[in-house]
C-alpha cells in the first residue's frame, strides 16, 4: 500500500485524528465490534472523532471530484488588520506631491511599499 503522506510532516489535527483512530481500533479489538460494519459513516465518525455531518460533506466532495464536478473549498480567512489614519490637509498634500514626484523622477508606477519608504524618509 502506497502512502500519500510519506516524508511529509503531519499537522497537529492530523495527529489527533490518527490517535483517535488508533484508540477506536484498540477498543474494537478488546471489546468486540461496538458499531456494526454496515454503518460505515457512523463507524468513521466514531473512529476519527469528526462529526457525522463533516463525514457526509467530505464524502460528497470526494464523489464530486470523482465525477469531475467543481468542488468549492473554503477561502482562507484574512488576518489583515485595517487601520484608518486621519490626514489633515497638509499631510494629504505632502502625500499627493510625493506620489506625483515619485512617478516623475523614478519613471515607474509607485507602490505602497515605495511610497511608505519615501514618506518615512521625509519624516526623518
Amino acid at each position: 500500500m502506497n502512502s500519500k503522506v510519506r516524508n511529509k510532516v503531519l499537522s497537529q489535527q492530523c495527529r489527533e485524528i490518527i490517535a483517535s483512530v488508533l484508540e477506536f481500533m484498540q477498543k474494537e479489538a478488546t471489546d468486540g465490534v461496538t458499531i456494526p460494519i454496515d454503518k460505515v459513516q457512523e463507524c468513521v465518525s466514531a473512529a476519527t472523532g469528526v462529526s457525522l455531518s463533516s463525514i457526509r460533506r467530505v464524502k460528497k466532495e470526494v464523489r464530486n471530484i470523482k465525477e469531475h464536478v467543481a468542488v468549492s473549498f473554503p477561502k482562507p480567512k484574512r488576518t489583515n488588520i485595517k487601520t484608518k489614519v486621519a490626514l489633515d490637509g497638509f499631510d494629504q498634500g505632502l502625500l499627493r506631491r510625493t506620489i506625483i514626484n515619485y512617478h516623475i523622477t523614478e519613471k515607474r508606477i509607485p507602490t505602497l511599499r515605495c511610497i511608505h519608504r519615501k514618506m518615512r524618509d521625509v519624516a526623518n
